[in-house]
């Protein structure tokens, strides 16, 4: 998981321009894509598949954390040239409002072009969504056993690995400046609801004593 939220800072997270309706939308020969093109080109591109894959080579060849966002940046290139060569592209559009909320509703929408995708074998990062100063993170969780648990016990699993793979990665100075949550919320397969969590950057701070808000 920390690989993509790391993709995620590094690639767009609260940078540049937006605009007061920021927008960004694949397109397929220079029209609107459907969502039944996109999903279907990315499945031509392997795109779900490869990046579950990748995870597993992660801990099999045991890389640095360097090399693992580097992979990570180079199969999302791969899969954006797929896409290219099938005629989609990705159309942004830009403004001159520097406000944080415009700038978190640009961000969640181009990452949201790259959703749905394999956290890793029992978690699916499905999008992204923004509030007031408040970007969330939504997810469909595949494995039963682990959507089983009671709330609190699912919560203190989840709060875990939130805390081990994201909080130095994704937590930019605009974030703490200004004192931006991330939120985090678990679905089962039927889209309900069963765990969500919210981080703060001090919540990262050593120790590690989170509490759940």
């Amino acid at each position: 998981m920390k690989q993509f939220i790391a993709t995620i800072a590094g690639l767009s997270l609260l940078s540049g321009c937006a605009t007061i309706k920021p927008s960004a939308t694949w397109m397929y020969r220079n029209q609107p894509a459907t969502a039944e093109q996109i999903a279907q080109s990315k499945q031509d591109c392997g795109w779900k598949s490869d990046l579950s894959k990748l995870y597993d080579t992660y801990q099999k060849e045991s890389l640095s954390e360097a090399e693992q966002i580097n992979r990570t940046d180079q199969m999302f290139k791969q899969k954006m040239t797929c896409m290219a060569t099938k005629g989609y592209s990705v159309k942004t559009i830009s403004g001159t409002d520097h406000s944080i909320n415009a700038r978190l509703s640009m961000t969640a929408q181009k990452m949201n072009l790259l959703l749905p995708i394999f956290i890793n074998n029992a978690i699916i990062l499905d999008k992204l969504e923004t509030g007031d100063k408040e970007l969330r993170f939504k997810y469909t969780i595949l494995n039963r056993k682990l959507s089983a648990l009671a709330p609190h016990a699912l919560t203190k699993t989840m709060r875990a690995m939130i805390t081990r793979d994201n909080c130095h990665n994704l937590y930019s100075e605009q974030f703490i400046t200004h004192h931006i949550p991330t939120v985090h919320i678990f679905r089962d397969k039927q889209g309900k609801e069963i765990s969500s969590i919210k981080l703060f950057w001090e919540d990262c701070q050593p120790p590690l004593a989170h509490k759940v808000r």
